[in-house]
């Protein structure tokens, strides 16, 4: 444990005392808190009142009660991400230990475990540990926090990336594809920042007619146009020294842009309509799932704005990228929704997983949310299958331009299977999405919003 400077917490679940004994006898001066225990009821009762940074659970005390045993994995791993679970497993026990891996668990070593090995298997653990940012590891921050969660290296780089932008107050850009976590990102630099205690204001550009995103962000005076009846408060003047979000800055015109930049270069702006210069110390944080650089030799975005805005920037990995966190993941959503839908679904079959960790995912976890909600409503057995997939999973994931409708669908369904399709195949860039549909941009988000789709 030379590399790691964390102390043990640490529980063992197993039948007799010689795992303890062994960890005891090797990191005794690493060991802050030692536990064994070998029944499933004191087992879960020792995870709830305890935190422990490290559990470790031997494939025979898994085989004892292997339902209840994942299902108390799987719980532990909802309420507190940041736990590491090792499998110790005998040689013929690997596919429970498997099984194990599939439910959340870190990692497995095959019994017995020399000293070496098990030194440096705890050790890799604690230090690739999901190191979520702790206000976000709270029950109520669940799920939200999915979008962030893993284990993936390139989520370690990530949360490094979060906490060093909570440190300062200068303007971040956060890039990535639509539901790779933008916003929680954006509010979690917030509330690990000085301003923390001050508003955190989200603005979805997008979702916003272009004639009042003007307005939205900097105010307008009465009678500044046609309809302004009241003076309005924009939202870097409602900000105070908190912080703005503007999520898909690529959708501000170049008056808007102008205007912004001007803002980023002396903390000062006008109401539309207004005379007098008003000074913010909010903090701005800009999203975009668009590809800002290539806008910029386009010329539809400035680019002494783009520099302006990218003084920190904060590159979110698509789900696919990091395939490793797709079945804790999914299997925390399980938990969740058959919580909600009062189910008793135990784990997904290995058939279904694999097809969810083959597939695109151009929303990202956040369709993952939606495959996996809509999964555990028709499923009715206590395993997830892949006929309780959405058609498009048993229709193969193929990436070909060919958009497949099961006949018989119904008008309405087969509308929104056109639509989420046609957005998958776009690679989720809305603009492109709303081109091939031959819609207006307006006019798909109003689809997304009538199917229930965040934006």
């Amino acid at each position: 444990m030379a590399n790691s400077k964390e102390q043990l917490r640490l529980l063992i679940f197993e039948k007799s005392t010689t795992i303890k004994k062994q960890v005891k006898r090797i990191l005794s001066e690493k060991i802050e808190h030692l536990e064994n225990c070998k029944e499933l009821n004191v087992f879960q009762r020792k995870v709830e009142k305890t935190n422990y940074n490290l559990i470790l659970i031997t494939t025979e005390r898994l085989l004892q009660n292997k339902i209840g045993t994942l299902k108390a994995i799987r719980t532990l791993l909802s309420k507190n991400p940041t736990n590491q679970i090792i499998i110790l497993a005998d040689k013929s026990d690997i596919t429970i230990a498997m099984e194990s891996i599939k439910a959340g668990s870190y990692q497995y070593a095959i019994l017995p475990v020399p000293d070496d090995e098990l030194i440096l298997l705890l050790n890799t653990a604690l230090e690739t540990k999901p190191s979520v940012i702790e206000e976000y590891t709270q029950p109520k921050h669940q799920d939200r926090l999915l979008e962030i969660i893993g284990s993936s290296q390139n989520m370690q780089v990530v949360y490094e990336q979060i906490k060093q932008a909570a440190g300062s107050h200068i303007p971040v850009l956060i890039l990535g594809e639509t539901g790779t976590g933008k916003d929680l990102v954006a509010q979690t630099i917030h509330r690990l920042s000085k301003q923390h205690e001050n508003p955190y204001l989200p603005v979805n550009l997008g979702a916003l007619p272009s004639e009042l995103i003007a307005s939205e962000l900097f105010g307008h005076e009465q009678g500044a146009f046609t309809g302004a009846l009241n003076q309005h408060v924009g939202v870097f003047e409602q900000a105070k020294e908190g912080t703005v979000f503007l999520d898909e800055i690529d959708s501000i015109d170049e008056k808007v842009q102008i205007s912004l930049l001007r803002l980023l270069e002396n903390s000062k702006f006008k109401r539309l309509g207004g005379r007098k210069l008003v000074t913010t110390n909010s903090r701005l944080i800009a999203a975009s799932n668009e590809n800002l650089e290539a806008l910029v030799d386009k010329g539809s975005f400035r680019s002494d704005l783009y520099y302006r805005l990218d003084v920190f920037r904060i590159t979110l990995p698509s789900l696919r990228d990091r395939k490793s966190d797709i079945a804790i993941i999914a299997n925390e959503l399980i938990l969740k929704y058959s919580k909600m839908y009062k189910k008793r679904i135990s784990t997904i079959s290995n058939e279904a997983l694999e097809s969810l960790i083959n597939y695109n995912w151009a929303g990202n976890v956040r369709e993952l949310k939606n495959v996996i909600q809509r999964a555990v409503l028709v499923c009715k057995t206590d395993i997830l299958e892949l006929n309780d997939l959405p058609d498009r999973f048993r229709l193969g994931n193929d990436k070909s331009d060919t958009i497949k409708v099961p006949l018989g669908t119904k008008l309405s369904e087969a509308e929104r299977e056109i639509v989420l399709q046609t957005l998958s195949l776009c690679g989720n860039n809305k603009k492109e999405t709303a081109e091939k549909l031959g819609i207006s941009r307006r006019a798909l988000y109003n689809k997304l919003k009538r199917f229930g789709i965040p934006l």
